[in-house]
């Protein structure tokens, strides 16, 4: 499986349980082919430990991006090929134009000349390396990591208010993960909407999507948008793949790692250093060359689709060396 698999920062835990399958694989003898990995961040020594005794007994890793690669040789995996592909949800293909308005029609969503501006959030804690999953971990955070939070979320009212005000713009909050309940944090990216929601003043000209899509008719629906500022490296594929301009928030590794691979590099904001002014000095830059922006995505997207292509051809040449 693909992903941010290979990382210590959600928890050792988490790493623990993924590298686990792997080692119950060789242990019966089965061939592994790790597929599009991300990794890192790691900074736990039993973490890279651990990933430099059981990744080095696979057959064949392809990562999503340069730095994966580079932070896996670091560790010491050298005894298995490592391919720089790219992330799968490159090649996906969307659903037709009348699929997308139809989820346009079933939220009520407008499709007017007003901007169409999709927010993709998440609880983010600003939480290091630890051993448990955060879901245990919660009430045991300081409360200055719920300030900073808090913070964050003040910053993107302000953020999404100048956008209603100065371009009359349809706000679309955009959960991609639903937990469903309170007690999985930073999963729970539909309650983080409704929080944003309530803490906006113009609620009229602010939309959460209630229903739950697949990644096909998502990316469908963000075809129709006109930017994405995303939490979610995600949100941030589909749209760019559509060629929709895309402003994110760095919050791992993989989403410097992916703004390098589209060439926006510009449009990527440090959580430490957020404020509503950089968001909205962000978005303005970005609206104004929204058309470039454009054209620079559609020709990157054929060579990011190329290199997702190719771990399926990695995947065909090990099993016709395993035949």
């Amino acid at each position: 499986g693909g992903g941010q698999e290979i990382q210590d920062q959600a928890s050792v835990a988490f790493l623990i349980s993924g590298l686990l399958k792997i080692f119950l694989a060789k242990l019966a003898k089965k061939h592994v082919y790790c597929y599009a990995l991300g990794a890192g961040p790691v900074k736990r020594v039993l973490s890279k430990l651990l990933i430099r005794l059981i990744l080095n007994k696979v057959d064949l890793i392809t990562v999503r991006d340069k730095t994966s690669r580079s932070l896996l040789q670091r560790l010491g995996v050298r005894k298995v090929p490592i391919h720089h592909t790219a992330d799968p949800a490159f090649t996906l293909t969307p659903e037709d134009d009348s699929v997308a308005e139809n989820i346009f029609k079933s939220e009520v969503i407008p499709l007017d000349d007003n901007p169409r501006i999709v927010i993709s959030l998440r609880r983010w804690f600003h939480y290091d390396h630890f051993l448990l999953p955060m879901r245990f971990r919660t009430k045991l955070l300081s409360k200055d990591n719920f300030v900073k939070f808090e913070q964050l979320k003040q910053i993107l009212v302000e953020f999404i208010e100048h956008l209603i005000t100065l371009y009359s713009a349809r706000i679309i909050l955009l959960p991609m993960r639903h937990s469903g309940r309170k007690a999985d944090p930073g999963q729970d990216d539909e309650i983080v909407a409704q929080e944003i929601y309530e803490l906006t003043a113009e609620k009229k000209n602010v939309i959460i999507i209630k229903g739950n899509y697949s990644p096909s008719e998502i990316k469908a629906f963000l075809g129709k948008t006109d930017l994405v500022f995303g939490m979610r490296m995600h949100s941030l594929i589909l749209a760019s793949m559509m060629g929709v301009p895309v402003m994110g928030l760095n919050l791992s590794t993989k989403f410097h790692s992916f703004f390098d691979m589209i060439d926006q590099q510009n449009y990527l904001i440090e959580p430490d250093n957020i404020t509503s002014e950089n968001l909205i000095n962000t978005f303005s830059t970005a609206w104004e060359n929204r058309e470039n922006i454009k054209q620079q995505l559609i020709t990157r997207k054929k060579i990011l689709q190329r290199m997702a292509d190719s771990n399926l051809e990695f995947l065909v040449k090990l099993i016709e060396n395993l035949l």
